[in-house]
């Protein structure tokens, strides 16, 4: 064992904290421990570091160097670790995690106990440490540490609330979605459930069965709302449809009470291992709290095959659970499975609730309520036998022979169900609404023979669960979408049917012409010219959403879906014949006169055209004039008339004005389809779109909405067209003069001012703006334009460089080093050079790009590095391009990578550069310039001092 003279020696060499690392690193022995801890050692870990919004936890050799000593000598390094000051460092916890777990259970268990009271003290925990802990905690417990082992389980695994009121603001639609909390990521806390968690039960069954129950108790209590009474119920047949494994579970976003619910459900069937044991265990499930303890219970009698018969008795012939809707479908797969063991007594009993049927009182009550009507005694036969069939359906391979006979009966009489055990079922993943006939059913049917049942069947309720026009309609569209012609050509058997059908069945036509299916249009557009002629809305439809359209409005703007796939196609018969121009015309055109958009949908103004009825013709208008565009190119003397522009489609030019009347249309939406479709305007008639520029883009102050909306939409959504761009360069020299403006009530998604930065870039790199003129656009660009604006447009150019394919010409390389130099040098002469970091920053895309010439490439980035703080994106990709130019600049790499070390404030993301940087310096250390290598070797010491030390291997010896 080293003096106390020789440790103090040892220490008073160290100089400079790689001297201390490599001390730490180096050392073999468990001998130093006792003498570093009396000269001070190991008693001062390093704190977190906290910069701004980034946080980077410091390695500590000290704590490594013990990890690595546990093994040999376990009781020393535990009595170091138990006296070491408690710090919120998790890369010491997660050393000092690698130390227990190389020491006997009852050592490891000490230091446990320890740790668990500092995670109590945690909001969160980061880095590798769950999973350690998660061993350690199944290390333990294998070495009979029970006690600890939960004590630590308890504590990693705790549920929490919501920390404060802007979590609990998270909330959904459901219950309080968001307000259960756990101290680390969900991924690693189902790894610990599904990983560590069963030993511990195998050792501690009902100690552990106890923690899992309290830990899912807990994940609904905090979901609850706090001003609700706390029943039972927890809608866990949402959330949770299956107790048992199913592909109905949904895995988010209730991820983490799914994973409680499975780790319960695991951890009762692990001690039901005898007939005794499952009474009590049954009995626990029940008096707890919640509905989905109960779900678990019955989940466990029918997995159990040494279940109590008289047990399952009991809980099936209990006419509480029968009717409970939160415990159906466990309730439902035991009486699949048990029914006929029951005695002839507990069979009868659960025939004659299902004989007696529902209440129909509450129906009653319900429909009056829904309807404002009482519902017909057919209407109420018919519920009455859906619900007994849902009843009976599970049971029915089981049955006595005159019970299924009568369900055979049932079953003509109404459809049969499927997926009766659920209370809600999802075909994808969703909850949705249910059909009383499949797609194939109706494949099978001839049109008029579904016409036929659509007129006489009508739903039974607006229970979710059970069939509804709406599902049926979605079936329609399907089987519609898979044999067109079919359909279409019957078409106008749909006429007077209810308008949820008929949308459905042109949702499926849709569907085929953008599959380029085709099929005869004719019948088709008679029918949508009988449905432009029905009254919009229909009275007394507004209790019935749930299961009819409101009127004919989603029809309508179907219609204008369906018109625009048939104007996007010229070969017949997938597109609409030419020679069906006025009947087509006919039918669009009173739908461009619908509700103001406005009243119908939010958000921003291109969102709200597409959402839309009257949007959605005034697209479809474009639409149609585009196609008579290209059919009258066909024509021999097409030339002539498509120079005449609007004057072979007045119709067009009509609605078009019409709608840019403020006065007429004030809507922001509509003015949005002017703006997206302007490139198009101008090719369908140049004059016509230039003369109207002024009213489409208006400069009045009152109208600026409506040019905002034109604009935005126009910048967002079009590409930089060259003929455009010299149409609208008034509108140009506008959007720049207002950046930074709040101009629009609205927020676009997009980003209007990124998009006219990118237009920008665009037409510079084409040669279409000059840079050298006091009037460029360009120019007054970057007299207006923020930091981050200018940073978003030199990233865009850099992106693009890197994303082309092809070769880039010497002339636009040109034009683009000149334009970053001219930037450089108005920032150096600027008053302020740092307020604009984030622009100098973005030449990394530059240089990563490759496009340019190497010298200059590098030069510049020697120049940008000293001028930014921190290097956070493409930083890997910059490491890797210097590694390309290592044989040609070395000198200029290797500064260039100290300066990339510098700069990286998150310190994991050295991590990332991984054989490059390696690549870099293995390189330079060889390099015969001794210059270049006592450059490397300080880089080699450097990124030791930030924890990287397995670089010193490449130091050559006495380095």
């Amino acid at each position: 064992m080293p003096t106390a003279e020789t440790v103090k020696k040892a220490l008073a060499v160290i100089k400079r904290k790689a001297d201390y690392d490599y001390f730490f690193s180096q050392l073999q022995s468990p001998n130093w421990i006792r003498p570093l801890w009396d000269a001070g050692m190991f008693q001062t870990p390093p704190e977190p570091i906290r910069e701004g919004q980034y946080i980077s936890f410091p390695f500590w050799t000290e704590s490594q160097y013990l990890a690595r000593m546990a093994p040999q000598e376990p009781e020393t390094v535990l009595d170091i670790i138990l006296q070491i000051p408690d710090t919120d460092n998790v890369r010491v916890h997660g050393d000092l995690a690698d130390a227990a777990l190389a020491m006997p259970a009852e050592l490891a268990a000490r230091w446990a106990s320890k740790e668990a009271k500092w995670i109590e003290t945690q909001e969160v925990l980061l880095a590798l440490l769950p999973e350690k802990l998660g061993d350690l905690i199944e290390h333990i417990a294998k070495g009979g540490q029970v006690q600890e082992a939960l004590y630590l389980a308890n504590a990693l695994l705790a549920i929490l609330p919501a920390q404060d009121q802007e979590d609990e603001e998270k909330e959904t639609e459901y219950r309080g979605l968001l307000r259960e909390r756990i101290r680390f990521d969900i991924w690693d806390y189902g790894q610990v459930l599904e990983k560590n968690i069963p030993t511990l039960g195998s050792i501690a069954k009902t100690e552990t069965f106890e923690l899992l129950c309290e830990l899912l108790n807990s994940a609904i209590h905090y979901s609850e709302r706090q001003d609700e009474s706390h029943d039972r119920s927890d809608y866990s047949y949402v959330w949770r449809p299956a107790i048992e494994d199913h592909e109905q579970n949904a895995d988010s976003p209730y991820r983490l009470r799914d994973l409680l619910v499975t780790a319960v459900r695991d951890g009762a069937v692990q001690i039901a291992t005898a007939p005794t044991q499952i009474p009590p265990l049954v009995e626990k499930l029940e008096r707890r709290p919640w509905f989905v303890f109960s779900r678990i219970a019955l989940h466990l009698l029918r997995v159990c095959a040494d279940a109590p018969l008289e047990l399952i008795t009991e809980r099936l012939t209990d006419r509480d659970r029968f009717n409970e809707a939160h415990l159906w479908h466990e309730y439902a797969l035991l009486g699949r499975d048990h029914f006929a063991r029951l005695s002839a007594g507990a069979q009868q009993t659960i025939l004659a609730w299902i004989e007696e049927g529902p209440d129909l009182e509450d129906y009653r009550t319900w429909c009056k309520e829904n309807y404002n009507q009482d519902p017909a005694t057919e209407d109420i036969q018919k519920y009455a036998t859906r619900q007994r069939l849902r009843w009976l359906a599970p049971l029915r391979k089981v049955l006595p022979d005159d019970w299924k006979d009568r369900y055979d009966t049932w079953v003509s009489e109404v459809e049969e169900p499927e997926h009766p055990e659920f209370i809600t079922y999802s075909s994808s993943g969703s909850f949705g609404p249910t059909s009383p006939k499949s797609s194939e059913d109706i494949s099978s049917l001839s049109v008029d023979e579904i016409v036929t049942f659509l007129k006489n069947w009508q739903p039974s309720s607006d229970d979710m669960t059970e069939p509804s026009p709406e599902g049926f309609g979605r079936e329609l569209t399907a089987s519609v979408a898979s044999d067109p012609e079919r359909f279409a050509q019957d078409a106008l058997q749909f006429q007077g049917l209810d308008p949820t059908y008929v949308r459905s069945l042109l949702s499926g036509l849709q569907e085929a012409a953008k599959a380029k299916q085709g099929f005869p249009w004719q019948p088709v557009l008679d029918l949508c010219q009988w449905v432009v002629q029905q009254p919009r809305e229909i009275p007394g439809r507004a209790g019935r959403y749930t299961h009819l359209d409101p009127g004919w409005v989603w029809t309508r703007k179907r219609i204008a879906s369906l018109l625009s796939a048939g104007f996007s196609s010229d070969a017949e018969p997938v597109g609409i014949s030419f020679a069906l121009r006025s009947v087509a015309w006919n039918i669009l055109e009173p739908i461009t006169h619908d509700a103001d958009p406005e009243e119908d949908a939010g958000g921003d103004p291109a969102t709200q055209s597409i959402n839309t009825t009257r949007g959605e013709a005034m697209h479809t208008v474009v639409q149609y004039a585009l196609w008579v565009r290209r059919n009258l190119e066909k024509s021999p003397d097409g030339t002539a008339l498509l120079e005449r522009g609007f004057e072979e489609m007045p119709e067009v030019r009509e609605v078009l004005e019409a709608h840019l009347d403020p006065t007429k249309d004030p809507a922001v939406a509509i003015r949005s389809v002017y703006g997206q479709w302007f490139p198009w305007l101008a090719l369908l008639d140049r004059n016509w779109a230039e003369e109207h520029i002024p009213t489409i883009f208006p400069s009045d102050e009152p109208l600026h909405h409506l040019r905002d909306a034109a604009w935005e939409t126009y910048i967002i959504f079009c590409r930089p067209y060259d003929d455009p761009f010299e149409m609208l360069q008034e509108e140009y020299r506008q959007a720049i003069d207002r950046l930074g403006e709040d101009k629009t009530k609205w927020r676009s998604p997009y980003g209007a001012e990124e998009h006219l930065a990118d237009h920008l870039m665009t037409f510079y790199w084409l040669g279409k703006i000059p840079l050298d003129d006091l009037e460029s656009l360009l120019v007054q660009f970057y007299e207006k334009a923020s930091d981050k604006l200018c940073s978003h447009a030199m990233s865009f150019i850099g992106r693009s460089l890197s994303n082309a394919k092809e070769a880039i010409s010497p002339e636009i390389l040109n034009r683009l080093t000149r334009l970053w130099e001219y930037r450089l040098a108005k920032i150096k002469a600027s008053e302020s050079p740092s307020s604009h970091e984030s622009e100098i920053a973005a030449f990394n895309w530059w240089f990563v790009s490759g496009k340019f010439e190497d010298g200059w490439a590098l030069n510049h980035l020697t120049e940008v590095l000293p001028r930014v703080e921190t290097v956070d994106w493409a930083d890997r990709d910059i490491v890797e391009r210097l590694a390309d130019l290592m044989s040609l600049r070395p000198k200029q790499v290797v500064i260039c990578l100290r300066l990339m070390i510098e700069r990286a404030k998150e310190p994991w993301r050295i991590q990332g550069w991984g054989n490059y940087l390696r690549k870099i310096l293995q390189t330079a250390i060889q390099n015969p310039d001794h210059e270049i290598q006592q450059a490397a070797v300080q880089l080699i010491h450097l990124l030791g001092a930030r924890g990287y030390s397995e670089f010193r291997e490449l130091l050559p010896k006495g380095a």
